[in-house]
């Protein structure tokens, strides 16, 4: 089906390091509260030794859901993840806990089916129980149109999270808005040790320090955020750089880009209008990258029609407040739109046999290569367009 070449164009926009005061940026070990809390505990993990076989599971398409089989390939092949619920501990856990955890269960089956033993290529599993459960936590689910895997990603993210962290109830949150940067990051790690704990954020969050400069009182204040993804805005990033094809160095530029905003600022018990600075501040040993478009098709789509460029390798060396954090990333998976046949497909790297697949709802599995991935996505006039990248960290 698809073509054998590589038309990988890495025009890599990198603007120079800003150099940070060594002085505001937190000890080595206040840094490790972070890592420390985000390494995965061996209970948490689960041999991949039993699963000889990558996943070749097809999802069957229950109407024009497209949209949600992408995104659960997506997940289903994310090793830590995955290892999280193949593990039989794991399955007791939530068994034990399914009125409180419906959606964990039916995911945790929907990923036992992907990697059956003996799986094979023409096995379908329909993901209508998952479908079911998902309907009646969100009401923007009950139908079967076809609906945006960036705000289904979101969704689902989320809720997991939120059912695996049950047991932290009572959360003390800290100040965290004020005008001293190292007690605002001390502060936010600590909310993170309190209110995040599940193999969700353990492995997909990053985190975010933001800087207000009030330009009534000159005065400056931080937030420090958490977020499980993060947005790439195309159609901003396309305007600053007036190109006709961006990539996610240019996208990463115009968010370190400072925009005047309005916020609250607590010199002037008003709200004023402020000059905000946003860095990355640490990332995890996963990235979800959404490139939010529209699910319209039509040729008249404006978002549709920017036209990205995926690097197969990124080092966000540039674009991190801090030295302690992973910097070097390798691509990992794609959800990509099938213009072709206006619906959502899947491009995924085997936690297994570390071999690239192209998903296809029910219809196929397909080997192919790393270099196809590419070429199907970076050549100028093409069929599929990226929106969702994810990648692995790497060393």
């Amino acid at each position: 089906m698809l073509q054998n070449n590589n038309d990988n164009d890495n025009n890599q926009n990198i603007p120079p390091k800003n150099n940070q005061n060594n002085q505001q940026i937190p000890s080595n070990q206040e840094i490790n509260l972070l890592n420390n809390k985000r390494e995965i505990s061996s209970e948490d993990q689960y041999s991949f030794s039993k699963y000889t076989k990558p996943a070749k599971t097809r999802l069957k398409d229950l109407s024009d859901t497209s949209y949600l089989n992408s995104v659960l390939y997506c997940l289903g092949n994310i090793r830590n993840i995955v290892s999280y619920f193949l593990n039989p501990d794991n399955f007791k856990k939530i068994d034990n806990n399914i009125k409180t955890m419906s959606l964990c269960f039916v995911f945790e089956r929907l990923i036992y089916h992907l990697y059956e033993k003996d799986n094979k290529e023409e096995n379908i599993y329909s993901p209508e129980s998952f479908w079911k459960v998902l309907s009646k936590l969100n009401i923007t689910y009950k139908t079967l149109q076809r609906r945006n895997p960036v705000d289904l990603i979101n969704y689902l993210l989320s809720v997991l999270h939120n059912e695996l962290n049950k047991e932290n109830k009572e959360i003390i949150l800290i100040n965290e808005n004020n005008g001293d940067k190292k007690e605002v990051i001390k502060n936010g790690v600590k909310n993170f040790k309190n209110k995040e704990n599940s193999i969700i954020s353990n492995n997909l969050n990053w985190f975010e320090l933001k800087e207000y400069i009030c330009q009534k009182c000159k005065k400056n204040f931080f937030e420090f955020l958490t977020f499980t993804t993060f947005n790439l805005d195309l159609e901003s990033t396309q305007n600053l750089i007036n190109a006709n094809k961006i990539n996610i160095y240019d996208c990463l530029k115009n968010y370190n880009k400072a925009k005047k905003i309005n916020f609250f600022c607590k010199n002037c018990n008003a709200n004023e209008n402020v000059i905000c600075n946003s860095k990355i501040f640490l990332t995890s040993h996963s990235l979800i990258f959404l490139l939010n478009r529209e699910i319209d098709f039509s040729e008249n789509n404006k978002l549709l029609k920017i036209k990205f460029n995926i690097d197969e390798k990124i080092d966000l060396n540039n674009f991190i407040e801090n030295d302690h954090s992973p910097k070097k990333y390798r691509l990992i998976g794609i959800i990509s739109i099938y213009l072709k046949e206006k619906r959502y497909v899947n491009f995924c790297q085997s936690p297994i046999d570390k071999k690239w697949y192209f998903y296809d709802n029910e219809k196929k599995v397909e080997d192919i290569n790393l270099e196809e991935v590419l070429k199907v996505h970076n050549k100028e006039e093409n069929e599929f367009i990226p929106t969702i990248l994810v990648y692995k960290e790497c060393k």
